[in-house]
């Protein structure tokens, strides 16, 4: 390759620069436009940037350095005969372009690692599966980065590459590079089309009209395009083969390196742009809200249903479920949907206009899963029992690609057979989970949370409760509550059943932490009486309060009776009967949103009439403390929600399991040892908490937990004097505990 000679026949004049630039610009600028808008999107509209978002960015930046390497090697004359350069021009332009596929090739091999991560976030495959996905992405890397060392190598010193006049220069033939490039192309090609046609085929094995089938299909098999470039960009290779006239023969090979990276990472892109669309065009729904409570549910763990985790997309299965997928929009939106009667009633005030999505959804049991309960829930012990459901990501992408409404939250009835899930929360014990904090910041420990969640929903309990009083709930602003349930959705998975707080001191506030917690992924509400103005709330104000709450509330609601947090107002017996009585009757199905009372003022009589009045099927009856669980249990509880279940969660139910099973005596024998290492956790949350940070939080994996679970200012942590009564008290439960 010199500039010496002029061979015949060649046009020396001929220049293919502006055949190179005009395609790689123009390309180039499109996929930094739709990068730009991906960020846009996730940064100030979904407000979080996930990994695979950084991904492109770099993959961006890697694209913008190829085409301004091959920029300044225009100028210096690359696309032009060598024979028409003098040799400094000529050994420059060689020297450009080698550093410039450098940078093509990783342009092009960085974002199948994007799509791999947010495919698996999406459609959440199993295990083996995912690690297939991640191993093939990985295979074509390694295969990429190895391309790159034989470029770099192909000659003797590596510097002889574009230094043609040395007299030391020894190159091999051109021909292993084209070879070993035209498998890298080749297998980049077939990774572009497995990850264009791996959610195709996931789609097109769902019950859903064919529109949507092809729009998903589209949108998120944009690969298969990238896979065509791919293919025609090893038809060019051979160009590298002319060393003779290398800075001509190659130019067509620069093109379709950079059009088949510029694709790869458009075809990323343009499944996360319908939100912008709605920006722009001032279509934010009320209601909908596309933030980091709601469209964000879908960026994290494993998305799905709330954001949570466990949500797969399989192939078809023997077994099928219906789902009737439901959302819910705000106040006069065309595009509104109103959840089934069955769940509650929507508010006067609140003009809806109803549209429901009806989806059937294979689903099969994960391995040593158990039969669904009597209870009609998929599990008996939560996520390694649960069910795969398939339906929720499909609304999430069709929000996104369709442009349909985006809703507050899916509401999923689940049918398997004959037995629906249960309108009313399942018996057992239940665990008001308390909330661990950053102590430098006085902000939420996030991730401490979500190791707790997780740990708690696998130690037995039937379900949790985020935002009871031992979660200082009262303590936290607004978007903390949200936070938590968010976190806790994310933690347990899509099926685990998830309680939510939402006390305050008017309908009002209520009313939106109740639709806060709807929209984080909670099941149920548990709902304190407003009792600031003690003596003024009275029996008739108590009952119209409940009456609001029941009717507008998305979600069913379970009385909180505790009088020691309320001012004193005790809600007895014939006004529990009179809320729920009067929610049935305003309701058209006759079915009431009230379906169960936490009872924390220890009076087992209320449970003797109450559940002589309803039915377990009707209305669940919890018990706000462990120590009269069998109490409870004797005269028609479901159960108990208790904060020592904090502490030795595997051993209170196994005291419920245990007198469930007929062995009362056995059951009793340990809750009167339960019920003597309770005793100082009566002392305040302080007390819980550090007792949970030297029992089950360590069991959870969470290092430093006494920092961790220490109370929110201005509230004391627990005295020396405290905690050596609680090691005392309960060392001989924690050895139980243990064996568990």
């Amino acid at each position: 390759m010199s500039g010496s000679g002029k061979p015949t026949g060649l046009d020396l004049g001929e220049n293919k620069g502006p055949n190179i630039l005009a395609p790689m610009w123009a390309l180039t600028m499109i996929m930094m436009s739709l990068v730009c808008a991906r960020i846009f999107i996730r940064a100030r509209v979904v407000k979080k940037v996930g990994l695979d978002d950084w991904i492109i960015m770099v993959s961006m930046l890697m694209g913008l350095a190829y085409l301004g390497i091959t920029t300044a090697n225009v100028v210096t004359g690359y696309g032009r005969h060598a024979a028409a350069l003098d040799t400094p021009h000529l050994e420059m332009a060689i020297l450009l372009n080698t550093i410039g596929f450098l940078f093509g090739i990783l342009s092009f091999t960085l974002p199948k690692i994007a799509v791999a991560y947010m495919l698996t976030r999406i459609l959440n495959p199993s295990r083996g599966h995912k690690i297939f996905v991640f191993g093939l992405v990985s295979l074509a890397a390694v295969v990429s980065i190895v391309c790159i060392l034989i470029l770099f190598t192909m000659c003797s010193p590596p510097q002889a590459q574009w230094q043609v006049t040395r007299p030391d220069r020894v190159c091999r033939s051109p021909w292993i590079l084209i070879d070993y490039a035209i498998f890298t192309g080749a297998l980049s090609a077939f990774v572009d089309l497995y990850l264009a046609v791996y959610p195709a085929v996931v789609l097109w094995k769902l019950h859903m009209s064919t529109k949507k089938k092809l729009a998903l299909t589209a949108a998120l098999g944009l690969g298969t395009v990238a896979a065509a470039m791919a293919v025609v960009k090893c038809t060019q290779l051979k160009g590298l083969a002319d060393t003779a006239d290398y800075t001509y023969g190659t130019w067509q090979l620069v093109i379709w390196t950079n059009v088949e990276a510029n694709v790869v990472v458009i075809a990323s892109c343009i499944p996360t742009l319908q939100p912008l669309l709605d920006f722009i065009l001032g279509r934010k729904r009320k209601g909908s809200s596309y933030n980091s409570r709601s469209f964000n549910r879908l960026e994290k763990g494993s998305q799905g249903l709330n954001g949570s985790r466990s949500i797969e997309m399989r192939g078809v299965r023997s077994k099928q479920q219906s789902i009737s997928v439901t959302n819910v929009e705000g106040q006069d939106s065309q595009e509104s949907i109103l959840s089934p009667d069955h769940r509650h009633q929507p508010s006067d005030d609140l003009k809806h206009i109803r549209r429901t999505d009806n989806v059937t959804v294979q689903y099969e049991p994960r391995e040593n899963s158990s039969k669904a309960t009597s209870t009609g829930m998929c599990s008996s012990t939560g996520k390694e029992h649960s069910y795969i459901f398939r339906a929720t990501i499909i609304i999430h992408i069709s929000v996104i690609i369709l442009n349909l409404p985006y809703p507050t939250r899916p509401i999923i009835s689940t049918t398997m057979g004959s037995v629906k899930l249960p309108h009313v929360p399942r018996a057992g014990v239940w665990a008001p989970a308390v909330t661990a904090l950053n102590q430098e910041t006085d902000t939420l420990d996030l991730e401490t949370a979500k190791k707790y969640y997780d740990y708690l929903s696998r130690s037995g309990l039937a379900g949790l409760v985020i935002l009871g009083t031992n979660a200082e709930t009262f303590l936290l602003t607004r978007e903390e509550r949200a936070q938590l349930i968010t976190t806790a959705r994310e933690a347990v998975g899509p099926d685990y059943p998830l309680m939510a707080g939402v006390g305050g001191h008017s309908t009002k506030q209520v009313l939106e932490f109740s639709q806060d917690a709807y929209n984080a992924g909670a099941n149920y509400l548990l709902v304190l009486p407003p009792a600031y103005f003690g003596k003024q709330t009275t029996p008739a104000v108590i009952k119209r309060f409940y009456a609001d709450v029941a009717r507008k509330a998305p979600l069913p609601v379970i009385l909180y009776n505790f009088p020691a947090v309320t001012n004193g107002v005790d809600l007895d017996s014939e006004i529990i009967t009179d809320i729920v009585n009067a929610s049935a009757a305003e309701s058209p199905s006759g079915v009431s949103n009230v379906v169960g009372v936490k009872l924390t003022c220890a009076q087992v009589g209320k449970i003797t009439r109450l559940s002589s009045t309803f039915g377990p099927d009707k209305f669940s009856i919890f018990g706000g403390q462990s120590d009269f669980l069998l109490g409870g249990l004797s005269v028609g509880s479901a159960g108990c929600i208790a904060a020592f279940a904090n502490i030795f969660p595997k051993t209170l139910s196994h005291i419920y399991d245990l007198y469930k099973s007929g062995k009362v005596q056995e059951a009793l024998a340990l809750h009167q040892k339960a019920a003597l290492a309770e005793s100082p956790s009566k002392s305040g949350i302080a007390t819980t908490k550090y007792a949970v940070a030297i029992y089950s939080a360590p069991k959870a994996g969470i290092e430093n937990a006494e920092e961790k679970f220490q109370p929110r200012t201005p509230y004391e942590p627990a005295t020396e004097a405290i905690k050596q009564l609680v090691r005392k008290a309960m060392a001989e439960l924690a050895a139980y505990e243990d064996k568990l």
